[in-house]
């Protein structure tokens, strides 16, 4: 971060959010603002899987439920969409352990 955007976390967030967003083809049109801030947080973590355009249309749009339900009231929602997605679950494990 400090060489990339000179240690500005804003221009972090955007870039990544930015990056998601283009990689996963998401519009923002009907999101919420806290399902737009939710983008945001996962962005810094999902901007560091390589392959993330490259994933299937059917594992992009859970990712995209995951995303949303992560700024509902409850948690349930987004722990079951996250359940169900085992890609995502790996490739947190595999950013996990470096």
């Amino acid at each position: 971060m400090a060489r990339e955007f000179n240690g500005d976390s804003s221009r972090l967030r955007q870039a990544s959010t930015a990056a998601v967003r283009r990689a996963l083809r998401i519009n923002l049109t009907g999101w919420t603002q806290e399902q737009k801030k939710s983008l945001e947080n996962w962005s810094l973590v999902l901007a560091l899987i390589r392959d993330l355009s490259g994933w299937t249309a059917e594992e992009k749009s859970q990712l995209k439920k995951i995303i949303r339900a992560k700024s509902a009231p409850g948690e349930m929602s987004y722990m079951r969409e996250s359940q169900r997605h085992p890609r995502l679950r790996a490739e947190l494990l595999r950013l996990g352990s470096k």
